[in-house]
């Protein structure tokens, strides 16, 4: 993953001024985990030293410099649930990566097998996870389809095919696939 974190920080100082260069200049200076740990003890040692006034953070190499994280966005296949973690595959290079059931949280109510979802990666260990804008989904259960209820604007609730609930129009019934909207759980439309 990251290289040792003592030749990722170096750390100096000339008079009142403590020093921290970043030295990952392959990756513009992005910081990874092992960095962002060495980055806390090397201000906790400058905030020991009480002639230290003034702490100046520099990135190694003469590119463009990244203040940020080393955080990479992947669009990946969900493959299956062990009951404790997702795994999601990168498509061209069949890649896995495991993340908690605490991790995908709510997507449990809209991600199916074979969704493709955006995962945020952090020096290599996942950060979060997104799913598509928009699901097509199977309703499992609901009370039965009102003929000619389709203009009344009335809903009702839906079980499904992941187990979510959310409200759909009278007019539809079991066994219907109806789009999805993940970023607030409602129905779009039915296919």
């Amino acid at each position: 993953m990251g290289k040792n974190s003592a030749k990722n920080i170096l750390v100096r100082s000339e008079g009142n001024i403590g020093f921290l260069e970043l030295n990952n200049p392959e990756k513009l200076n992005a910081i990874s985990l092992t960095m962002w740990s060495s980055l806390g003890k090397a201000l906790e040692g400058f905030s020991k030293n009480s002639s230290i006034r003034c702490v100046m953070i520099k990135g190694a190499g003469n590119k463009a410099f990244s203040a940020g994280a080393d955080i990479s966005e992947f669009e990946m296949q969900y493959l299956y649930s062990d009951g404790k973690d997702w795994y999601f595959m990168h498509p061209e290079t069949f890649e896995q990566v495991a993340i908690s059931d605490k991790m995908v949280g709510s997507l449990k109510n809209w991600v199916t097998e074979e969704d493709i979802c955006k995962i945020l990666l952090w020096d290599e260990q996942p950060i979060s996870v997104m799913a598509p804008n928009f699901v097509d989904l199977e309703i499992v259960e609901t009370d039965p389809g009102v003929k000619g209820d389709t203009v009344s604007g009335g809903s009702k609730p839906a079980t499904l095919s992941t187990g979510a609930i959310i409200k759909v129009p009278l007019f539809l019934s079991k066994g219907e696939i109806v789009t999805i909207d993940t970023r607030n759980g409602e129905y779009q439309g039915r296919k």
